[in-house]
């Protein structure tokens, strides 16, 4: 569980991986560590989410919402997720009406959706 960098084609991802989390409340933590190392960052940078294996929240949603539009907006240029299925494509829905981010997309494979980030 964590965020990382990870290179892909010579550029650099930031990778955070929800699917190990086992609560609502390790979600959270990874959520606002993430923000934390984005607020450092001159420049804006490619995220892989991974939420293979949990469900998410309501409340998971909220909070990231308001990251969203204090942080994820200005410094992620791309954002690609995995594991986006049932519940989870109505909370990302959720998030994207409430940012207007438009700069997401879901996929099944990670080589594709690394491969779309650094296009």
């Amino acid at each position: 569980m964590g965020v990382e960098w990870i290179e892909h084609h010579g550029k650099k991802i930031l990778f955070v991986d929800f699917g190990r989390a086992r609560t609502e409340a390790e979600m959270v933590d990874l959520l606002m560590l993430e923000a934390a190392i984005l607020k450092e960052l001159d420049a804006p940078v490619p995220v892989l989410g991974n939420f293979t294996g949990v469900e998410g929240s309501e409340f998971f949603v909220e909070k990231a919402k308001q990251l969203g539009k204090e942080v994820f907006l200005e410094k992620i240029s791309r954002t690609a997720l995995l594991g986006i299925v049932g519940i989870k494509e109505v909370y990302a829905g959720l998030y994207i009406a409430g940012t207007g981010d438009k700069n997401m997309k879901f996929f099944d494979h990670i080589e594709q959706a690394k491969d779309w980030l650094v296009s």
